[in-house]
This record gives structure tokens, sequence and C-alpha cells, in this order.
């Protein structure tokens, strides 16, 4: 209490110099943390007006006094921090941090934990201005004092440099544009940081700005490049094909999602700083050293500093760091994280190296596309860079080969095998030099059968990846024991546009199957057959840990998951399952029973993989042993699906969601050959989780979308009262507020109109109420979100084109088709989708499919739906960006069949042909240019088709829009027709002789359509063809006409 009293009539009444010196003259400081609020604020006040005092020690003792104030009332920091980093008082500091004083240094480690304070409580909040400016004075202020020359290692110093990583840290956490700003500051500070205590120096190392490497510059263009890539093999497009199920975003996300995955395994938390501490036997010193111990917390947190900036900057900026975040040759000898991560003496270092290395090399895979490897020639005098990013890859994974051999932690070593699966799933074996997947192998399948868990999980997840490589290798396929099929061509399916199977099942070619009770004594035969020696061991290990009950076997959950996981990774090679499957099956079985959640649901997952993977193989087989095997699969199988998805117990929406999605998978060849009673079974199952009210509405909008894959079946769709059903029952989910109901529904009501389409030439027909309500569903979606859009109008348009004459009897229906029209036109105006309006177009070239449509639009006046759907139509081939759109628009034209369907069109339709012919060429986006060769083919397509169709009176007005434009459309038409195969420039060659014979056989005809005509068919002649035309006259002698079947012949 006297201590209190005395510093009451001090702080009031004292000069600062006696103030200083009573409170220094106590033993300790702890009593300020009691002290009332008032006297803090009063004391905070006459220390902070003698911040800028000219005496040393003063100012000195001044500053270490605030800072223990700081600490122990960090309630007050929000209000003098600020203050303390006015650019007037930050010049008090620097000038006093050239003393080296212990007291200074102690009192900037206060400061700056106050700021780490404030900055932890703003971690959920936004920053206001003035808060941000702050936090980023501070940082400068503190990467200006790194960059000064640095003292000796002591205590004070290591807590400051400590302190200040942690700061850093956190700032760029908070603010993200401040890691982009001084990145070459930030990342200079790292590298000396981390070499503290390593390099056996007992001073400071002055940090280099660190600067990206002249590739950065290139931006992102190449992850673009790697995108086209990714859809293509040996330097063709693949092809695009309509699918059994909405596997395309899957597929071609799958590695991204892979990625996440990975990354979700390694923990980037900056716990690794607090436990930092070092064992004695790391350093070989003396107990309770603290500074050793504070020195291996510097370089975990200058590693966690580098995490964060990475974290905040883009992927190619990143990648112009590499050289100096990972090592460029074998001899470089530089420190970096991979040289950390092998040879630094403390555990904590080492793991937190290659938590932070695999962080930095998730998402490098575009980059690292283009590494390559090849033997080097004695005399060199120009090292490619693609050669320079192989070496690098080559000498990461030797170091982590080293690691896994040599590292006794079995924490490091699970975080080293976490490492090598992100660089294995971003590295381009196909381009490197042998060697590197077999390295993989020999090294992770010792460790898959450690006694630690965490190390066999860890294993297993790099076998996982390596197996999922999108493009393998002889050496990969070897190695692992994969087939040698054509179906896998050493390419993996992961990165292929999946090939549907047949809609349409070819009866004759497959033997028939005779339906018995013995499912399970055939599993059993099979199962006897297998050759073991023919096995890959990885199949052969995962099967090991799951083919019994895992509470029967004890194999840990964490295990029998990952076992899982790699089985749906080996499910695009299924080729090496067929004769698996009676083992397989028993391990669904037990799988999806399990009493572990985590369990099921990768069981669950795994199955909907698996069954789509075997239905593709299915698909593209004549094998009748493989047919067996897997009619009998399903007829096990299925009865427990049944089970399990009508398990009111359940209440997990993903497992049964999962489920449905399997059952969507049985494909057609299968579902052909299974019972009766399991096609019932199926189907009820379906049917009632659909119309369960009381179930989870994601689960009931799958089990739609499954009966609207089985829809699509030949022997199903011919059932119009169950396609009927279908439809009514995805009427339910059209509303529904999640869109995920939404999206679904809409899917499965686009199929549910493929299968109407294709019964429209039946007799039967879909009553008219089920179809309006379902294109007034579709039409009100027209103004959903873009996903829901895309399905929508692809249904929208396959209802308008199954209308018949007796739909527009009425008023309503005559509306009904009207506002339709509208909406469709007002999708492709407004969406900036442009797969919502390409489906809008294909909507519309079934539109125009159906005659009917044109014939009572001509008898009811009240049709008034051509001119904003014509004027669309002709803006979006002449405008828009996306040549698709174009190319759809294009094609849509050439389903009108008649000259009166046009109307008073067609002059504006012709005049956009010709101009989007001129300016096919002029694409902005380099993107856009591989489609202008076939946007250009359907334009003269299109044209050729109005010239076919039009009468001898509108030639006038197509020669005049012509002869504006003759020069180019004449180029591009011969261009063309060279370029086509001759089985489609047919049309394009023949036009002008078809419009010749026209010409030959016209009896009344002014002479202004005779002339026009002969323009036309001038123009658009291929000169090599008709040499006798190059001059344009009506007086031609008609035997100079080549005959059209020979001149198609030439």
């Amino acid at each position: 209490m006297t201590q209190i009293a005395e510093l009451k009539e001090v702080v009031d009444n004292a000069d600062i110099t006696v103030l200083v010196k009573c409170l220094e003259s106590y033993n300790s400081l702890k009593f300020l943390a009691d002290i009332d609020d008032l006297i803090i604020r009063k004391l905070f006040k006459r220390l902070f007006s003698s911040w800028n005092v000219t005496d040393e020690l003063v100012a000195s003792s001044v500053y270490y006094i605030f800072g223990n104030l700081l600490e122990m009332h960090p309630s007050h920091s929000v209000e003098y921090l600020p203050l303390i980093f006015h650019p007037n008082n930050i010049t008090s500091l620097e000038k006093f941090y050239e003393l080296n004083s212990d007291k200074f240094f102690e009192c900037l480690v206060k400061i700056i934990q106050s700021l780490e304070f404030v900055a932890i409580s703003l971690q959920e909040a936004q920053l206001s201005k003035s808060q941000k400016q702050v936090f980023e004075t501070a940082a400068s202020f503190i990467i200006k004092l790194h960059y000064k020359s640095m003292r000796s290692v002591t205590n004070n110093t290591c807590c400051f440099v400590y302190s200040s990583l942690k700061f850093l840290q956190n700032v760029v956490t908070l603010c993200s544009s401040y890691a982009k700003i001084f990145t070459a500051d930030l990342l200079g500070i790292y590298q000396a940081c981390m070499q503290c205590g390593v390099t056996g120096m007992n001073v400071w190392l002055i940090p280099k700005k660190i600067y990206p490497s002249q590739r950065s510059l290139y931006n992102s263009h190449d992850s673009k490049h790697y995108a086209k890539e990714c859809i293509t093999r040996n330097g063709r497009k693949l092809s695009k094909t309509k699918k059994m199920r909405n596997i395309t975003k899957v597929v071609r996300h799958q590695e991204s999602i892979q990625e996440q995955n990975l990354i979700s395994d390694v923990n980037y938390l900056n716990c690794m700083a607090s436990d930092g501490d070092s064992s004695d036997a790391e350093y070989g010193r003396k107990p309770n050293s603290e500074m050793h111990s504070v020195i291996v917390k510097i370089r975990v947190a200058s590693m966690n500093l580098l995490a964060a900036v990475c974290r905040n900057l883009e992927r190619h900026v990143v990648y112009g760091y590499y050289y100096m975040i990972f090592p460029n040759d074998s001899k470089d000898v530089n420190y970096n994280l991979i040289y950390l991560a092998k040879s630094d003496p403390s555990t904590h270092c080492r793991a937190a190296a290659l938590q932070v290395g695999a962080q930095i090399l998730a998402g490098s895979k575009i980059y690292f596309n283009q590494a390559e490897c090849s033997v080097r020639r004695n005399c060199i005098n120009f090292f490619p860079f693609s050669q320079s990013l192989g070496s690098m890859i080559n000498v990461i994974y030797n170091t982590l080969f080293a690691i896994l051999s040599t590292e006794a932690s079995t924490f490091v070593l699970t975080q080293a095998l976490k490492c090598l699966s992100v660089l294995v799933q971003a590295t381009p074996f196909h381009k490197l030099e042998t060697g590197i997947a077999t390295g993989i192998v020999s090294h992770t399948r010792k460790l898959i059968c450690h006694r630690d868990c965490n190390i066999q999980v860890a294993g297993l997840m790099v076998m996982e990846v390596l197996v999922s490589t999108s493009i393998l290798t002889t050496e990969i396929v070897d190695i692992i024991g994969l087939p040698h099929t054509d179906s896998v061509p050493f390419i993996s399916n992961n990165n292929q546009q999946v090939n549907m199977m047949s809609n349409e099942l070819n009866e004759e070619g497959y033997e028939e199957f005779i339906e018995t009770d013995e499912s399970q004594n055939v599993y059993n035969k099979y199962n006897n057959n297998i050759n073991t020696s023919e096995s890959s061991w990885l199949l052969q290990h995962i099967i090991k840990n799951m083919d019994t009950d895992r509470q029967q076997s004890n194999v840990p959950a964490s295990i029998y998951v990952k076992s899982i996981n790699v089985l749906s990774a080996l499910s695009c090679h299924f080729a090496l399952l067929n004769t698996h499957l009676p083992t397989i099956v028993k391990v669904f079985q037990y799988a999806l029973e399990d009493p572990l959640l985590d369990v099921q649901l990768n069981a669950a997952r795994c199955l909907e993989k698996f069954s789509y993977e075997m239905s593709r193989y299915i698909s593209n087989t004549s094998d009748f042993n493989c047919f067996k095997l897997t009619q009998t699969f399903w007829e096990i199988l299925l009865p427990k699906l049944v089970v399990l998805i009508s398990n009111s117990a359940q209440q997990n929406s993903a497992f049964k969601n999962y489920l449905c999605g399997s059952l969507a998978n049985i494909g057609i060849v299968i579902y052909e050959r299974l019972p009766y009673i399991s096609k019932i079974s199926l189907f009820s199952t379906l049917s009632g989780i659909s119309n369960n009210s009381a179930e989870n509405t994601i689960v009931r909008a799958a089990a739609i979308r499954a009966l609207a894959v089985h829809v699509a079946f030949p022997s199903i769709r011919k059932n119009l009262v169950f396609v009927e059903n279908t439809a009514d029952m995805t009427l339910q989910f059209i509303n529904d507020e999640n869109l995920s109901v939404r999206v679904r529904a809409f899917w499965a009501m686009a199929n549910v109109s493929d299968a109407l389409v294709a019964n429209f030439y039946v007799k039967e027909r879909v009553s008219f109420d089920i179809l309006t309500r379902l294109i007034e569903a579709s039409k009100n979606a027209c103004y959903d979100n873009d996903k829901v859009r895309c399905n929508a109008v692809r249904a929208l348009g396959n209802f308008l084109s199954i209308l018949t004459e007796d739909n527009f009897d009425n008023y309503v229906g005559r509306k009904m088709f009207n506002e339709s029209i509208k909406k469709l036109a007002h999708c492709i105006t407004s969406s900036s989708n442009a797969k919502v309006k390409w489906n809008a177009y294909y909507a519309v070239g079934n539109i125009f499919r159906n005659n009917t449509i044109f014939v009572v639009t001509e008898i009811y006046s009240d049709l008034e739906w051509q001119d904003s759907l014509y004027t669309t139509l002709c803006h979006t081939i002449v405008h828009h960006s996306n040549f698709k759109v174009r190319i759809s628009a294009a094609i849509a034209i050439k389903y009108i069949k008649m000259r009166s369907y046009f109307q008073n069109y067609l002059n504006l339709i012709w005049s956009s042909l010709l101009a989007a012919v001129e300016n096919s060429q002029d694409s902005v986006n380099l993107e856009e240019h591989e489609h202008v060769d076939n946007l250009q083919e359907q334009l003269c397509l299109a044209i050729s088709h109005i010239i076919g169709i039009s009468r001898p009176e509108d030639f006038p007005m197509l020669q005049k829009c012509l002869a504006e434009k003759a020069e180019i459309v004449s180029y591009v038409w011969l261009l063309v027709s060279n370029r086509m195969i001759p089985e489609k420039s047919v049309p394009l060659i023949s036009c002008s002789i078809v419009l010749y014979e026209r010409i030959k056989n016209l009896n009344q005809s002014t002479s202004d359509h005779l002339n026009a005509m002969v323009y036309v068919a001038k123009t658009l002649s291929l000169q090599e063809i008709f040499p006798c035309f190059n001059d344009v006259n009506t007086n031609f002698r008609f035997e100079h006409l080549p005959h059209q079947t020979s001149v198609i012949k030439n």
C-alpha cells in the first residue's frame, strides 16, 4: 500500500525523471497490475508525454515501464498503440534501437506482445481503416529494424525476433494486401531467421530482400493452357458424349477436390510455434537453456510467416519464389525448407518445414507440368527452364526419400508422407526420368505396414494419389501392378471426358443370362479361380485391411477409411478389379453396416464411384464372365442397399445420397439382366423415398435423379405411366430452398423430357395437364440460378417441341407458348453463363424441329413469338463473344425447314449470317480461336440451307446483302469447302449446282430474279470447278453447266 500511495503522489506532481527513478527503485513492477484504473491512466499519460525525451537513459526507462504497463493492462493497447506508431514517435524508437539496450529490447517485446493481443482479439472482426493503418505502420517499423545491423544473439534479441515474427504473421493474416506489397521484405526476413541457430553463428544475419524469378512475370497463362491440355490426349480433343449420370463436373474437378483433401490432411496451424521447445539431446546443450528453446521457436515462426505470406499471394506469384523456397540442384547447399526438413536438429522444425512445404506445393501441378528431364550434354551454353524445374523436382523427391529412410520420429515421418502425397499429385511423371515412381513405391510400401497407425494412413494416401495420377507411365503401371489393357492405355480415367454408355441396348450383342438363385455359388466359383499372382500388391493389401468385419479384425478406423479411399482410386482401373468382385462385395457389405459413421460415408462414396466405373467398363467389354460377375455383384448388394436407404433410423442424408447415386449407376447393360423382382424392388424403393415427406429433401432429390437416369433406358421410357409419375414427382422439388435440390430436380426433368421426345411419334401421348405443369415449371426456372437454368431451358425446349396442334386450340396454350419463348430469349440475353445460352439454343433448335408450331403460327395471329426470338438469334450469331454459343445458334437456323416459316425475317437472318462470316475470325479471346473452323462451317451450312429454300423473288435481297461482303464470304466459302470432309461438304459443293439447275428450269421469272440468282450462284461457286462463270452474264449457255454428279465426284 505504501508503494501505491507514493506512486499516486509522484504521478501527480513529480518530474518524469523522478517518476522513472521512483518506479525503478522498486524490486518489481508487478504491483502495477493491482493499481486503480484512474492512476494507470494518469501514469500512461505521463509516460507518453515524455516519449520523445532526449535523455537516452530516461527514454530507455520510459519505454521499459510503458511496455510493462501494456503487458499488465492490455485493454489500454487500443488507445495508445496508434500513438506509439505515429511517424513522430517511431523516430524516437528507431533512434534508441541503436543503443542495443536490454531494456529497450524488452520494451519492444512488450509492445509487440500488446500488438499481438489486439491482433488476436480482432481475428474474427473486420479491421477499420485506422486499425489497419496502425498494424501496417507497426509492421513496417519492425521490418526496418530487422534490416538494420543486428546485434549478437542474446535472450532479449531472441525474444524480440520471435515476437516480431509472430506479429508479422498476424499482420499478414489480417491485412492480405500487406503481404503483396512487402513480399520481398518478408521473405528476406524468413530466409535470415530460418537459419537462426543452425549456422552456428553467434550474430544475427542481415536479411536480404528476395525478388521473384522472371518466370513469374508470365502470370497465369500457363494455368489456362494446362486446363485445356487436361482435356486432350495425343493432340486430339476428346469427344464429349452424353453421360449416364451428371458426372462431368465431378470428373472435371476431381483433381482439385483431391488437392483440397490433401491440404486438409496437413495441419498448418501455428501451434507448432508454441510447441517448439527442443530437447536438450537435440542440441547437446545444458539443461534449462531457455535461449535455445526460443531459437527453435524462431525457426518455426519464420516458416509460419512464409506459410502466411504464400497463403495471401496468388499461385503464379508464389511460383516465382520457388527457387528460394526449394533447392534447385542436388549441389545446392543454401538453406531452404527441404534442407531444414532433412537436417534441422529439432523435430518440431523438421515437421514444420514439411508442413509448410506441403502447403506451398499444393496447387503446383499447373506449373510443374512444364518440367522435364533429359540427359545433359557435356557442353551446354543454355540450361532450359523446364530442365531446371525438373531438376528441382528430382532433388525434392530424393530429399524426401532420404527422410523416409533415416527419420526416427513418427510425427516427422507422417508429415514427410503427407508432403510426398502433395508432390506426387503435382508431378508430371511422363515428362521426368524413370525411377521416381519406383522410389515412391519402394519407400511407401514399407511404411504402410508400420506399427504407427498415422504413418500407415499417410502411406496409403501417397498410394491413392499415385494411382490417381492423370497420366500413367509404364513404370507406375508395372510397379503398382495395374493391368495393361486397351481400356487403360496408361492414361488415367480421372482426366478424361468420360464416355457414357449407350442408351440403346444391343439386344443381340450379348448372350442372355439365365436367372437363378445361386448367386453366391457363382461368386464362390469365381473367387476360387482368381490368380493372385497377377493381382496388384496394393489391391491385396487394402483388401486384407477390409475383407473382414472391422470390429473382429481390430483394424483402426482411420486405416480402414483410407483403404476404402484407395479402392475408390483403383476403381478407375476396373480391369484390375473385375475378378475380385466376390471379395469387394463383402467389403461393401461390412463397411456399409459399420457402426462408425465415417466408415459408412466413405464406403457409400466409394460405392458410387465404383459402380460408375463398373458400368462404364461393362458397356465397353464383351467378356461374358465379367457380365456374370457384375450381375451377381448387384444381385447380392441390391437388397442391402434397399434396406439401408429405407432405414428411417439412418438420419445421415449424405450417406443415403451416395447410395441413391450408386443405384443410378447400375447401367443399362446390367439393369436389363437383373431379375424382375430386383427391378421392382429398385423402383419401389426409389419411388418411396421420393414421395416420403419425412425424408430429407436432398435424399429425395437424389432418388428422383436416380429414377430419371433409368427413365432414359429404352425398356423403361416406353412405359408412359412410369415416365409421367417420375415427371410428377420432380415437380415436388422445383421450389425447394436448397439450390442443390433444385439443380437435381431440373436435371431429372430434362431427362424426362428426353424420354418424352423419344416417345413423341408413338400414338400414346403424355397428358396435357402434366405437360402444362412441366412447361410452367421450366419457364419459371428461367429466372433461377444458372445451374438450374441450364437444365430448365433444355427441358423447356423439349416440352415445346412435342406440342401438337390441339394444344394451341385454346388461348391459354398459345399464351403459355408465347411466354415460354420470351423466357428463352431472356435467358439468352440476360445470362452471363455460356452453358445456359448453349442449352437455350439447343432448346430453340428442338422447337424449330416441330413444324406444327410454324403451321399454327400462320393460323393464330396472337402467336407473336418470332420477333423476339429471331432478333435475339441474329444478335447472338453476329456479336456473342463465345463461339460455341454462336455455333449452336447457327445450327438452330438449319432446323427451319420451309421458306414460309421465316416470314418477313429472312432479310434479317440472311444479313446476320453474312456479317457473322465476316467477323468470324475477329476473336478477341485466343481461347475461342480453336472454334473458328467449326463456326465457319456451321455458318456456311446455314447459308446453303437458306439458299436452298429461298424463292426466286427472295434473291434480289440475297444479292444485295451478299454484294457488300462478296469477297470475304466467297473466300471463307472456298476455305470451308476445302477443309471439310467430303461427306459434310456436299451442301456447299452442290449449292451453286442446284441453284443453276433451278435457273435452268425456271419458266416465269423476271430478269432481276434471274440476275440475282446467277450472281449468288457465281459468288458461292468453287472457281476451280466452274471456270466458265468467271463473268456475270445472264445470256449464259446451259450446256456449259457441268453435270452435278461429275462435279461432286471431282
